[in-house]
């Protein structure tokens, strides 16, 4: 996470000195000018008002030029966000920015950006309010978190768009310290928008129920007072997050959550029956709490069956658990095995017939699930997602524009997870490694486009510099087994 503080909260932790408090008259100039920067370049002819979702727009554009070494110069593929050099130029010049340039070390935009276009911004963009937020509480947006410091108020300079927000509740010093479990909510937000939310201390949690009308009004009506209390968007890291989000639209997000809107990384369970009292038990002809138990087996079968309590779900798409269809003989049995291509097809007719790229808009949301949200289900929901569309050699052929944008997901979301992360404790086989030699091998096909073979070719190579990973090996299934024999028997 970064290392951006919030109106009186500072990064890992650690709270601010009172001697320079952020929350101070100065507060707005330095965010202008320092924040917001880091985002747009100069533009020194821009007398109009900016537009700040055109720029945003563009913006999300000209960030995917870290996969420039994937995409052949100068290609203009209207189903692929990926762009060229040449097109990055293109945007650049069409926003008259003088510079774009990328810091190798932190993989950042650093481009300037004149104070006009900086206060357009700081005018336009939307405002989260979170009243009664206790100090010490960890809250983040998006790709960031801080500590909550006693000052804080909310997060504003947002720009439009999906964003992230997530909360633990904690106990103060005295008490411990212990920071609970992480919920989070996804909030598509627009220009000059104000979300309300106020801290409700017997759930620990937001409560958004007081986003009403009139209540927004006032608060807006006074922005300008609450503004010394309210953290700037950490523009440090929106390049990154909308590299991590660039699939996910604000329909498909609504249809994947919980029916709730919380996020939460531990599963909320009820019983599945409320045997709250002895009588409650003896009518299910169970023992009672207080009679002896004398087995660790029959202590395990005393404790209640649970279930997820309903509406705190993750709706994703199911994977078929058959990988043929019916009737199919014995060849086509196996060969649907080895490609799933009928798999994810049976997936993409159910869910996503009308848009089959929609399909990695619910890879990302199952990764930054994960990733951000510490949802556990996600991941698990992500290898099977990543399982199935890279060992689909005829769907490369049918979906050659979703293979192509499917490696440019891949190339920012392998970016951050450490490399050892996908090794099996127990048999030392690295998921990631063994998927993707399958998917490198069809996607070398002589029936596969050139195109996509080619940035195949590339995604592979960069993977190998970066993370060491072997992919010319023979996958593990097809290794010659070595079979030790009795003593004294041999082969003739």
């Amino acid at each position: 996470m970064s290392d951006h503080c919030c109106c009186g909260c500072v990064p890992n932790g650690i709270h601010e000195s009172e001697d320079h408090p952020i929350g101070n008259d100065k507060w707005p100039a330095i965010c202008i000018f320092l924040l917001v920067t880091a985002l747009f370049p100069q533009s020194s002819n821009s007398k109009s008002k900016c537009n700040i979702s055109e720029i945003l727009k563009d913006y999300k554009l000209v960030i995917f030029q870290d996969v420039k070494s994937l995409v052949g110069p100068g290609r203009n593929d209207a189903q692929d966000v990926t762009l060229g050099h040449g097109e990055g130029k293109a945007i650049g010049r069409r926003l008259n920015w003088k510079a774009y340039r990328s810091r190798s070390e932190g993989g950042m935009a650093e481009v300037q950006m004149d104070p006009e276009l900086a206060l357009g911004l700081f005018e336009e963009g939307a405002t989260l309010v979170l009243l009664g937020v206790p100090e010490g509480t960890e809250l983040g947006i998006d790709y960031n978190t801080w500590q909550v410091g006693p000052r804080f108020r909310g997060v504003k300079m947002i720009p439009p768009g999906l964003h992230f927000l997530h909360y633990s509740a904690s106990n103060r010093p005295d008490r411990g310290g212990e920071v609970g479990p992480r919920t989070g909510v996804f909030l598509n937000l627009k220009p000059r928008d104000i979300c309300l939310a106020r801290w409700n201390g017997a759930e620990e949690d937001l409560d958004f129920s007081d986003s009403q009308e009139e209540e927004v009004e006032r608060v807006r009506a006074g922005l300008r007072d609450l503004d010394r209390f309210l953290g700037p968007y950490p523009y440090g890291t929106l390049r990154k997050w909308v590299s991590l989000t660039n699939r996910m639209t604000e329909d498909g997000v609504r249809n994947l959550q919980p029916l709730s809107g919380k996020i939460c990384a531990f599963a909320q369970v009820l019983p599945e029956l409320a045997l709250r009292h002895t009588q409650d038990r003896l009518e299910q002809n169970l023992p009672s709490y207080d009679s002896e138990c004398h087995s660790m087996q029959e202590g395990l079968e005393r404790l209640p069956k649970m279930k997820q309590k309903p509406g705190t779900e993750m709706r994703f798409s199911e994977i078929p658990k058959q990988n043929y269809p019916e009737g199919a003989t014995p060849a086509q049995i196996t060969r649907c095995s080895m490609d799933l291509s009928y798999a994810l097809q049976s997936l993409i007719d159910r869910y996503y017939k009308q848009d089959p790229q929609q399909i990695l808009g619910e890879l990302q949301f199952a990764f930054v699930s994960f990733l951000i949200g510490n949802v556990y289900e996600s991941f698990e929901h992500w290898q099977k997602l990543v399982n199935l569309l890279c060992r689909s050699e005829e769907a490369m052929q049918r979906h050659r524009s979703l293979y192509l944008n499917l490696i440019s997901v891949l190339y920012h979301q392998l970016g951050e997870i450490p490399p050892d992360f996908f090794v099996d404790i127990v048999s030392k086989d690295n998921f990631l490694t063994s998927t993707l030699q399958e998917f490198f091998l069809f996607a070398a096909g002589p029936d596969v486009d050139a195109t996509l073979r080619k940035r195949a070719e590339k995604f592979k190579s960069h993977l190998t510099k970066k993370f060491r990973w072997d992919f010319e090996q023979d996958p593990e299934e097809c290794a010659p087994v070595v079979v030790e024999l009795p003593e004294g028997v041999t082969l003739d």
